[in-house]
């Protein structure tokens, strides 16, 4: 297989729309259901296995890449290595392995959706266009001021705090 330069097609964020995430159950309880479903909406935001998908999406619409992230209810994104060793092991002893904290449950959209690791959405390799997340928005609401994060959860929090800003973020 060789890489292409082509974008992701829309039809991909059309398919995987969904409100069925942890992190929308978490938005829904953490300020409303109708609050949960303008994010969703706005951000375009996508679901698997109750995962978040967060795309990365260009003001004229072409999809460059993104995460696919596993959030828990509590709006935290999940570590699974952690979470297995909790069930077995105090923190402190968790801490005494050398535990880092960077196996967080993050994927690239592009290994989500390639044929050789994940569904096969992707017939090619795709090699990811560096691009904020929610950057779409700025087309939609062009009069709105710019607020820049780090990452996709604080975005998507300040967006349910301060709906008239458009919240971007680095990832």
């Amino acid at each position: 297989m060789t890489t292409q330069t082509r974008n992701i097609p829309f039809d991909l964020v059309e398919k995987y729309a969904s409100y069925n995430s942890d992190f929308c159950e978490f938005l829904a309880m953490e300020f409303d259901a109708d609050t949960a479903k303008r994010i969703v909406t706005d951000y375009a935001l996508g679901a698997i296995d109750k995962k978040t998908i967060c795309w990365n999406i260009t003001p004229d619409g072409k999809v460059l890449g993104g995460q696919v992230i596993g959030f828990d209810v509590n709006g935290r994104v999940k570590n699974p290595w952690l979470e297995s060793m909790m069930a077995t092991h105090s923190y402190e002893d968790i801490s005494l392995m050398g535990w880092t904290g960077f196996q967080n449950d993050v994927t690239s959209i592009s290994d989500f959706l390639s044929s050789d690791l994940g569904t096969g959405d992707l017939p090619y390799i795709y090699k990811e266009t560096p691009s904020l997340f929610g950057l779409h928005l700025t087309k939609t609401y062009p009069d709105r001021p710019i607020a820049l994060t780090e990452n996709h959860r604080a975005a998507l929090i300040g967006y349910a705090l301060q709906p008239d800003m458009n919240w971007l973020a680095t990832g």
